[in-house]
This record gives C-alpha cells, sequence and structure tokens, in this order.
C-alpha cells in the first residue's frame, strides 16, 4: 500500500533551497499506522488489523502534526490530493520489523511511480487491537536512514455519537467516546457537493480529544444546503510521535482510527 501523505498529518515546511538560511536535509523517517477491519476473527478477535507504511527521506522538514497540542479550529476547501514528497528517498535496509503482541512482522521496500518507497506488510494487515504498543526496528543504512528500535501507542478504536440533522444557521454539536488521555486529537472531515455535484470540498475540523466539540453555523453553509446523499462524514483519531533516533535523524509515526472504518 502506498504510503499515505494527504494533510494533516505531515506538516512540511516551505522553504527556498536556494536560500542562505535553508536547513539542512535530514534523515527523516515516517511511519503511518493504519487501522483496518477484517472479517478474518480466527486471526485477528479484535475485528481489525494494523496496516504500517515507512517511508525514509532526505528532509529539510522533520515536521509532523502534533497530536498532544490540538487547536479546536475548522477550515473550508477542496478535498486535499496527495503531498508532494518530503525530500529524496533514501533507504533504511533490506527490510524493517514491527513487533505486536510478541510477534514480529516484516516491511519490505515497494517502489512507486512517483519516486515514492514505502515499505509494506505483506497480507492483509497484523493482527491487533487498537490502542496496543508496538516497536518498530529499523536496520539503517550506510549513507541513508541510520539504526533505529523506537516505540509507539496505535491509536484506540471509538464509536461515533449520532450526527444531528442542522438546518443553515444551526451550530452542529458532534460527540465520540473519548481516549482517556491528552496524547491524541480528532479531525473531522464533512464532504459534500459544490455546484457541479461532485463531492470535492470539504470541512476540516481539529479538535482535543474530548468527547465532545461544535463544528459552528458560519462553516456549515454549503454542507447544509445539500441533499445527505451529496455529503459523507468521517471522523478519525489521531496518535502521533516525533521521535529523535541519533544526533541528527528523526522519524515520526503517526497512528490513525478511522469511522466509517475502511
Amino acid at each position: 500500500m502506498k504510503a499515505f501523505r494527504v494533510l494533516p498529518v505531515l506538516a512540511l515546511a516551505a522553504c527556498n533551497p536556494d536560500s542562505p538560511a535553508a536547513p539542512t536535509a535530514l534523515p527523516f523517517g515516517v511511519v503511518f499506522l493504519e487501522a483496518r477491519k477484517t472479517t478474518s476473527l480466527a486471526s485477528s478477535p479484535s475485528g481489525f488489523v494494523l496496516l504500517p507504511s515507512a517511508s525514509f527521506y532526505s528532509s529539510r522538514s522533520t515536521s509532523i502534526t502534533d497530536s498532544r497540542a490540538p487547536t479546536d479550529s475548522c477550515t473550508i476547501g477542496p478535498i486535499p490530493g496527495t503531498e508532494p514528497l518530503p525530500g529524496p528517498v533514501i533507504s533504511a535496509g533490506d527490510l524493517i520489523t514491527i513487533d505486536v503482541n510478541g510477534s514480529s512482522h516484516q516491511l519490505r521496500p515497494v517502489d512507486f511511480q512517483d519516486g515514492d518507497r514505502a515499505y509494506v506488510v505483506r497480507g492483509e494487515g497484523i493482527p491487533y487491537a487498537p490502542g496496543d504498543s508496538i516497536r518498530i526496528n529499523i536496520p539503517g543504512k550506510n549513507g541513508g536512514f541510520p539504526l533505529a528500535n523506537v516505540s509507539a501507542r496505535t491509536a484506540e478504536g471509538f464509536t461515533l455519537g449520532p450526527m444531528p440533522i442542522v438546518t443553515p444557521g444551526q451550530d452542529l454539536p458532534v460527540t465520540w467516546s473519548p481516549a482517556g488521555n491528552a496524547t491524541s486529537m480528532m479531525i473531522f472531515r464533512l464532504r459534500y457537493a459544490t455546484e457541479q455535484g461532485t463531492v470535492d470540498e470539504e470541512i476540516n475540523c481539529k479538535f482535543k480529544d474530548t468527547g465532545s466539540a461544535i463544528i459552528r453555523a458560519r462553516y456549515l453553509t454549503n454542507w447544509s444546503a445539500v441533499p445527505a446523499t451529496q455529503r459523507a462524514v468521517r471522523a478519525t483519531r489521531l496518535r502521533s510521535a516525533s521521535i529523535a533516533t541519533g544526533p541528527i535523524s528523526r522519524i515520526g509515526i503517526l497512528s490513525t482510527f478511522t469511522v466509517p472504518t475502511p
């Protein structure tokens, strides 16, 4: 699977490489941990598998969205496409491994037509329960990303509360089951069709993971005006960690659980 490179998880800083003040390119890894449904309850009793993807770059920006410090906010704009690569692709070794609940799983590199490379797991995914902790083992490569071993906690599953019907001028309250700690954030994407009849615009809101929030009426004018068949809601819990793995190298880990779960 292709590494998920859509805003808002990567916060890539814009810079002019010809500027004297441009930062030096450093080894930067990005690991995405996405929850997926599975019908094979025998292999994963939780009903979910973990779909990991890891990519490594020589990048002038090593920033990711910090899930521990969200500011409640909403924006309106086109549904974002794929972000550009953070920098030239580098190797992190022949394979990397992820340890989950005492089992080790291999991720091998796959090259893509746009020049990207991602280390991915074969098959449906890794059996786990959302909220499990994992360990990532990177063998490293001379001239690429150095050896590293890091641990992270995956995003917990949640239940989304009922979405009330609103009319123009009304706020929209949203509720969900909170994670119970301050290390995750919630992202709501309310997508809807514009005048062309294509679902191509969205309200994108980021909230503290407290279990409830309000989307103000001023953002909902177009959303509330279109038929229910031309709009959709996606809610995502994001847990991120930015970890220094050496004097100059850094890895960003982004774990997501989305409702509806793919």
